[in-house]
C-alpha cells in the first residue's frame, strides 16, 4: 500500500523565478549550458589558428589571450557554479526532508514474533477478532514453540465461535506447557459453550489446581455445576468466587439465580442488592430482585422494582407482564390490564402475555358474574377466549353464564368445548351434562307451548266462524 503524506505534514519547496521540478531557475541552467558551450568553441578555435600560424610574435600573443580567456573563464564557472548550489541547497535539503517524513509516516512492521503477539492483543482488545487471529497465526509461524499465541489464537476464534478450531488451539498450547492454566479454563469455557459441561467442570478444576487464586475458573466451574442442577456446588463456586473478588458482579447475579431457583429468595434478594449496588443501571437486577419480593409475598417492594426496571429499558416486556401480576393480586385491576397490553404490545409473539390478559379477563368476568351483570360477563369471558383460545376455563365459565340466561343450547357447545381442551374439567362435564337435560326440557317446554298456541288459536278460529253465519242471520 502506498503511504501519502498528509498536506500540512509535507515539507515546503519554495518556487524560485521560474517553474522547476523544486523551484530550480531555469533559465540560469540554461545560459550556463550555452556558456560552457561558447567556451569550448572559442578555445577550439584557438588552438586551430594556433597550429596554422609560424609567426613567433603573433603566437605569443595568441597564447598569452588563451591564457587570459582560461583565466576568465575558469573564474565565471566557478562563480555560476556557485550560484547554482546556492540555488539548489535548498530544494534539495527539502526533497531530503520529505524523503524522511516519507519514511517517519510509515508504520513499522513487525519483525518478531512478540511484535505480532503484541499486535493481536490490541486488535483482541478492540474486537477485531479476525485480524488478532492473523496475527497470532504469523507470531507462530515466527515461533511455533510459544504456548501464548496458541492460546490467543485459541482466544480469538472463540469470540469468531470457530469452537472447533479454538479447542484445536488451546490442545495445542497445554501440549506445549502442561501446566498452562488460562489455556485450561478457557479451553472448559469453549466446552461449556458445545454443552460438554463434565468436561467444563475437569478443566476448570484443573485451572484451579495449577492457580488456586483463579477468579474466572471457579465461576466457570459453578455456571457449569448450575446448568446440571448442582447447585450446591454451583454456590459454592460462585462464593469463593466472591471471596477472591468482592466486586465480581457476575458471580453475584448468577448466585442469586441459583438462590432462586431453589426457593431461597431473601438469599436471592441480598445477591440481587449487592449486584445493584456494585451497578446501578443493570435493568436484569430489579427485574429478578422483583420476582424475588413477590416470591415473598412482598408485593409493595416488588412493584417499585420492576418500575425501576421499565425506567431503565422501557421495552421490557417481562417486566410489564411480572408488574401486572402483581398489581393483580394487589386487586388494582386497571393498572393491571394496562401492563398486560403494554406487554404484548412489545411482544406480540409470546403467548404468556396474551394468556395472563386472558385470565385477568376471565376473572374480571367472574365479578360480573357475582354481580349478576351476565351480558357483561360473557363480553369478558368471550374477550379472554379470543386472546387464549385454548383457555378451558373461559369456556367454562361462559357457558354457566349462558346456563343462568337460559342459552342452554349455547351453553352446552362452550361446556363441551371446555372438557375437550381439559379433560380433568369433570365440573364441565356435569355442567354440559345438566345443560343438554335442561335444554330438552326447554325444547318440550316449547313445543309444549307451541302445541297449546295452535291449539287454543284454531279453536278461537273456528268459534269465529261459526258465529259469522248466525250473525249473517
Amino acid at each position: 500500500m502506498n503511504h501519502r503524506v498528509p498536506t500540512s505534514t509535507r515539507a515546503s519547496v519554495p518556487i524560485i523565478n521560474g517553474t522547476g521540478s523544486y523551484g530550480v531557475c531555469m533559465p540560469c541552467v540554461l545560459t550556463t549550458i550555452v556558456a560552457v558551450a561558447v567556451w569550448i568553441g572559442i578555445w577550439r578555435l584557438t588552438r586551430d589558428i594556433i597550429l596554422t600560424l609560424h609567426d613567433s610574435r603573433t603566437l605569443k600573443v595568441l597564447l598569452l589571450l588563451r591564457k587570459a580567456f582560461l583565466t576568465s573563464s575558469i573564474i565565471v564557472i566557478l562563480t555560476v557554479s556557485a550560484s547554482l548550489i546556492s540555488i539548489l541547497s535548498e530544494p534539495l535539503h527539502s526533497l531530503i526532508s520529505t524523503q524522511i517524513v516519507f519514511a517517519q509516516e510509515k508504520p513499522k512492521k513487525a519483525k518478531t514474533a512478540e511484535d505480532h503477539l503484541k499486535r493481536g492483543d490490541a486488535y483482541l482488545e478492540s474486537g477485531e477478532y479476525r485480524k488478532a487471529a492473523d496475527e497470532y497465526t504469523r507470531a507462530i509461524q515466527l515461533n511455533p514453540y510459544n504456548a501464548v499465541g496458541y492460546k490467543q489464537r485459541g482466544d480469538a476464534n472463540y469470540y469468531l465461535e470457530n469452537y472447533s478450531e479454538a479447542i484445536s488451539h488451546y490442545n495445542r498450547a497445554i501440549k506445549l506447557d502442561p501446566e498452562y492454566a488460562e489455556a485450561y479454563n478457557n479451553r472448559g469455557n469453549v466446552y461449556s459453550e458445545l454443552g460438554r459441561y463434565t468436561e467444563a467442570i475437569s478443566d476448570c478444576t484443573k485451572a484451579i489446581e495449577l492457580y488456586p487464586q483463579n477468579t474466572v475458573a471457579y465461576f466457570n466451574r459453578g455456571n457449569a455445576y448450575a446448568t446440571l442442577h448442582r447447585y450446591t456446588e454451583a454456590i459454592s463456586d460462585f462464593s469463593r468466587a466472591i471471596e477472591l473478588d468482592p466486586e465480581y458482579d457476575m458471580a453475584y447475579d448468577v448466585r442469586g439465580v441459583v438462590h432462586f431457583h431453589l426457593g431461597q429468595y431473601t438469599e436471592a434478594i441480598s445477591d440481587f442488592t449487592r449486584i445493584i449496588e456494585l451497578y446501578p443501571k443493570y435493568t436484569v437486577a430489579y427485574f429478578n430482585r422483583g420476582n424475588a419480593y413477590a416470591r415473598l409475598h412482598r408485593y409493595t417492594e416488588a412493584i417499585p422494582d420492576y418500575t425501576k426496571a421499565i425506567e431503565l429499558d422501557p421495552e421490557f416486556a417481562a417486566a410489564y407482564n411480572e408488574r401486572g401480576n402483581t398489581y393483580v393480586v394487589l386487586g388494582q385491576h386497571r393498572q393491571a390490564t394496562s401492563d398486560y397490553m403494554r406487554a404484548i404490545q412489545l411482544d406480540p409473539e409470546t403467548k404468556l402475555y396474551s394468556k395472563q390478559v386472558a385470565v385477568y379477563k376471565k376473572i374480571r368476568g367472574n365479578a360480573y358474574y357475582n354481580l349478576h351483570q351476565y351480558q357483561r360477563a360473557i363480553s369478558e369471558y368471550t374477550r379472554a377466549i379470543e386472546l387464549a383460545p385454548r383457555y378451558a376455563d373461559a369456556y367454562y365459565q361462559r357457558g354457566l353464564t349462558y346456563n343462568v340466561l337460559e342459552k342452554f343450547g349455547e351453553a352446552k357447545m362452550d361446556l363441551l368445548k371446555a372438557v375437550e381442551l381439559n379433560p380433568a374439567l369433570k365440573k364441565a362435564a356435569i355442567a354440559a351434562q345438566k345443560a343438554e337435560e335442561d335444554y330438552k326440557t326447554q325444547r318440550a317446554a316449547r313445543v309444549t307451548m307451541l302445541l297449546y298456541i295452535l291449539a287454543t288459536g284454531a279453536g278461537a278460529v273456528t268459534g269465529a266462524g261459526a258465529a259469522a253465519p248466525s250473525a249473517a242471520e
